[in-house]
């Protein structure tokens, strides 16, 4: 069976927003219950409000604390308290964060030891001699809040510096960035960038980018 469009076969749009499910669900019932074979076809746009989700709001937790993480808080503190109060009939959720982010970690050193196939020589250009010529440009500073976007700039910077001097076929893989809190003689990748980052406690950390 076909459903009906009216006298005139018009389809009649209802715009009605963000309304609440309960009402809007009613009065559907009570539209489909009084409509007869002239009464044209509905379509009814609407938004229900988003339903509220404890996991949703843990989630938006991680997010936060992975920031601050990248920026270089590593002590951070992050909480939040959900209540539920009853407005014009309906159940609200409020959700309150607390971010306190502690102590700024800034990079305590930092310094590059990239081998080369060859020796170092002032006449060659190694890669260790490219790396020391583009100092004055790099993006990780001595004193400069550790920062994991700035890390990864300064490994593309250097990509580009290797390129441009007929590394033609050098790749952001082969360029390792080490941070941690331990002595410069312990970290020692085969091919590396490494940055130092001075923290308190006994906690460290490392990782590739």
């Amino acid at each position: 069976m076909r459903p009906s469009r009216g006298a005139d076969g018009a389809v009649n749009v209802r715009r009605l927003g963000r309304v609440a499910y309960e009402p809007t669900w009613r009065a559907m019932q009570a539209f489909t219950a009084a409509r007869d074979e002239t009464t044209a076809d509905e379509l009814w746009l609407l938004e229900h409000p988003p339903v509220y989700d404890s996991a949703k709001a843990a989630q938006s937790k991680i997010y936060m604390n992975a920031l601050l993480n990248s920026m270089g808080y590593y002590r951070d503190s992050i909480r939040f308290d959900d209540t539920v109060k009853v407005v014009d009939g309906q159940q609200r959720a409020h959700i309150d964060f607390t971010v306190i982010p502690g102590k700024l970690i800034r990079l305590d050193s930092v310094w590059y030891d990239l081998l080369d196939s060859v020796a170092y020589s002032p006449a060659i250009d190694t890669l260790q001699k490219l790396t020391l010529a583009a100092t004055p440009e790099q993006l990780v500073k001595k004193g400069d809040p550790f920062s994991k976007s700035l890390i990864l700039a300064e490994r593309d910077r250097l990509s580009d510096v290797y390129r441009n001097n007929g590394f033609m076929r050098f790749s952001n893989d082969l360029l390792i960035a080490v941070w941690d809190t331990v002595g410069r003689e312990i970290l020692s990748p085969t091919f590396n960038m490494i940055g130092n980052s001075k923290r308190s406690g006994r906690t460290s950390r490392g990782g590739n980018v």
